[in-house]
C-alpha cells in the first residue's frame, strides 16, 4: 500500500467519523427534547391533581 492510497483511505475514515459523530449528536439532541418536554407534561399533569410536583433529576 503506497502512501498515496493510505492518505486517502484516512480522508474517507475522517470524513465516515464526522458524518456519524453529527449524527449521533442529532439523535442525542432530539432524546434530550423529548426528555424535557416528557419531565414538563409529567409535572404539569401532577400539579393538575393537587399533588406535590414530580421530582425530577436527569
Amino acid at each position: 500500500m503506497t502512501a498515496d492510497v493510505a492518505n486517502s483511505l484516512l480522508q474517507y475514515v475522517r470524513a465516515a467519523a464526522a458524518a456519524i459523530r453529527d449524527c449521533v449528536a442529532a439523535v442525542v439532541d432530539m432524546a434530550s427534547a423529548a426528555g424535557d418536554v416528557t419531565a414538563a407534561v409529567l409535572v404539569m399533569n401532577d400539579r393538575d391533581r393537587g399533588s406535590l410536583p414530580l421530582q425530577v433529576s436527569l
